[in-house]
């Protein structure tokens, strides 16, 4: 049997055989006292677990055994067919980072008002134009070189790169 019950609580703790931790909620059905813990069970590779108020589809599996399946939460749909987004939200249960995928093949990591910088090209440019800095001499009206116009730049931007992001 399926029901539908709203989320008022949680704890990780041993699953029933108490071999692994699992996340049991505690789950408000069919009235205000019908408070039941049922362990959720997310898809794989997904630890995003409900918050209090969140609705959850409730499966018995035997007699004396209930699992949480889905969930519903109060963030509204945006994304069209084909794309998805994946959301973390504040304890007030609003969006508060999110990565949309997008059907062009795109990423957005909260929002689109900025783009991304493959730091190697970036760094190979700039390592183009220190060089061309540091080579520039200016001519003497009277004749000759008088070297570069100010010091050598040893400028370095390697410490802009962000090792934990990877771009094509």
């Amino acid at each position: 049997m399926a029901a539908i019950g709203e989320v008022t609580g949680q704890e990780i703790r041993k699953n029933r055989d108490g071999a692994a931790d699992v996340r049991l909620l505690q789950v408000r059905m069919s009235n205000d006292s019908d408070i039941q813990t049922v362990q959720y069970m997310p898809m794989s590779g997904d630890d995003s677990p409900p918050q209090n108020g969140d609705l959850v589809v409730v499966l018995s599996i035997g007699t004396a055994f209930q699992v949480a399946i889905g969930l519903q939460d109060s963030v509204a749909p945006s994304m069209p067919s084909g794309e998805k987004k994946i959301y973390s939200r504040d304890s007030g249960g609003n969006i508060a980072a999110f990565i949309n995928l997008l059907a062009s093949g795109d990423l957005e990591l909260n929002g689109s008002a900025n783009t991304a910088v493959r730091f190697t090209a970036l760094q190979t440019a700039f390592d183009a134009l220190k060089a061309d800095f540091n080579a520039h001499v200016h001519t003497n009206p009277e004749g000759g070189n008088v070297g570069p116009a100010v010091p050598q730049n040893t400028s370095d931007i390697t410490g802009a790169e962000s090792p934990t992001v990877k771009l094509l």
